[in-house]
């Protein structure tokens, strides 16, 4: 079972998700499995006026399904009822399974009737793929989207599987039953738990690297004692003009929580591309490809981006460097170990694009598109529409000064210099426009002038 390998970008070819072949038995057989869902859904619609428990209890009888599954399938098809066109998208490909729907009816559940409108617009650009087979977005990564989305709408709308604390932080200690240990539960927000769990980890490797043996229990006895002097890394991205915060493995925080953690912030780091020689990346790399890819990169896996290796795509040749992929951001990216090891030893091959999209080829010929989803995916990226906008402008300004040159200079053509093109590269929109506005002005006093 193979398919044509493709090749990015190409005009002709249309965006699609990989499970959305027509040539393909399996794709072929989840499709059909995601279409009798759909028409299971509809059949269990439970319309306006039905009594749930009385409703749940015959569809359960008449599926062979738990009570929980069916509520689930009315559910969903009261999401459907809200959000049609979302129905429709669906229904145009049968590319998501029972699980993405379920994730996208929990997503939604806690808006108003109101915010329905406004919000199927972003859910439809969220359920479209942008690239020729991409990987279908993984369940985890949809209900966080999803999450963040309704929480720009409605702060206690989010219900993206986050574990609900009515009365707050907690920790408690409770009996084992064996006599001889107890359990410590904490119950942290997002942010202050990947904290807690980087400062035990970040005290365990710094004993370990000493040659000391140090389990995670131990490392959070000597925080609790103020006994280490560990130092951790813990890396928050937003934009330099503000907004919220996105920390690797919590997503985006909330306005109070940025503002938190911008203030402790004891280093400012400008995320760039890079390149340094030698086979380990430095901090800087990481925290730039962590950010830029958010999860694994193999196609369809949602393994935050904080629990991934990262791996060289054109691998590293460690008896002669030269020959083998540089240690450079652009061929960096994040693999959950268990794919890092698929990469490695079943022989996948990867093509990446300059935009950061990743084309993965098995050696039985099947193909799948990743893109990255963290908040630096589009860093230092520009568009083709940007592209074209800027070098016409350039061309604008190398015509303006052409046509100036007459008037100064009659026997003389002058040209744009290198330095003077890399020059206009670096200015920003608003200031070419000023520059150019500026040529124009002059332009018009001269011809005045004749």
């Amino acid at each position: 079972m193979s398919s044509p390998p493709i090749e990015l970008p190409a005009p002709g070819q249309k965006p699609s998700w990989a499970n959305q072949q027509s040539d393909d038995p399996i794709s072929i057989a989840a499709r059909a499995t995601n279409a009798a869902d759909l028409q299971l859904i509809d059949i269990c619609a439970p319309g306006d006026a039905v009594d749930v428990n009385h409703h749940l209890a015959r569809i359960s009888i008449r599926t062979g399904l738990s009570r929980g599954k069916c509520s689930t399938l009315c559910e969903i098809a009261l999401m459907f009822e809200r959000l049609p066109k979302v129905r429709a998208l669906i229904e145009s490909t049968f590319c998501f399974s029972l699980a993405h729907l379920r994730a996208i009816a929990n997503g939604v559940a806690g808006l108003s009737p109101d915010q329905f409108d406004t919000v199927e617009p972003h859910l439809l650009e969220m359920l479209t793929p942008t690239r020729p087979r991409q990987a279908m977005i993984g369940v985890y990564t949809l209900s966080r989207l999803i999450g963040d989305l309704v929480s720009e709408y409605n702060d206690c709308a989010r219900n993206d599987g986050t574990q609900r604390v009515p009365e707050g932080e907690a920790v408690t200690l409770a009996d084992t039953g064996d006599g001889k240990h107890k359990k410590v539960t904490a119950i942290l927000e997002n942010d202050r738990a990947t904290e807690l769990m980087a400062r035990i980890q970040g005290i365990r490797n710094t004993a370990i690297n000493r040659g000391e043996q140090c389990t995670q229990a131990e490392a959070l006895l000597q925080l609790a004692q103020n006994s280490t002097n560990a130092e951790i890394v813990i890396n928050v991205y937003r934009e330099v003009g503000g907004g919220p915060a996105w920390i690797d493995g919590v997503g985006w925080l909330s306005e109070v929580a940025t503002e938190e953690w911008i203030a402790r912030a004891t280093h400012i780091r400008i995320s760039a591309d890079s390149k340094v020689d030698g086979y380990r990346p430095t901090e800087s790399q990481v925290a730039r490809v962590r950010g830029r890819d958010g999860t694994c990169r193999f196609p369809g896996c949602d393994v935050p981006a904080s629990k991934c290796d990262l791996d060289h795509i054109q691998p590293y040749n460690h008896d002669n460097p030269e020959q083998g992929g540089p240690t450079d951001t652009e061929n960096l990216h994040c693999l959950c170990r268990r794919h890092h090891n698929l990469k490695t030893h079943e022989g996948w091959d990867i093509d990446r694009y300059p935009d950061g999209t990743e084309v993965w080829t098995s050696r039985d010929g099947d193909t799948a598109t990743s893109v990255p989803v963290g908040p630096l995916k589009n860093v230092g990226k520009q568009t083709f529409h940007q592209r074209v906008t800027r070098k016409m402008k350039t061309i604008q300004k190398r015509n303006l000064d052409w046509m100036l040159s007459f008037c100064d200079i009659p026997d003389e053509v002058w040209e744009l210099t290198e330095e003077e093109e890399k020059r206009i590269e670096s200015l920003t929109d608003e200031e070419l426009d000023a520059e150019i506005e500026q040529y124009r002005r002059k332009q018009d006093e001269l011809l005045d002038g004749d």
